[in-house]
């Protein structure tokens, strides 16, 4: 099996203009190693505070979308 990259690009092509759970990104790039799902969410904390994603929670669940 091979380990999914979990760069800047991929992240931001697995992102829509559309409201979307950490799961559907998770699918989308393929990541199955809690590790790497901690990354992601890391990356997307960079992301909200570079102004390049946005983040709602709605019943204790994150949604993310590109801005």
């Amino acid at each position: 099996m091979i380990k999914p990259i979990i760069n800047h690009q991929n992240i931001l092509k697995a992102l829509s203009f559309e409201w979307r759970d950490i799961n559907y990104t998770i699918k989308k790039l393929g990541i199955i190693d809690p590790l790497d799902i901690q990354h992601l969410k890391n990356k997307l904390k960079e992301f909200e505070r570079k102004k390049l994603g946005t983040k709602i929670i709605v019943d204790n669940e994150e949604y993310w979308k590109k801005c």
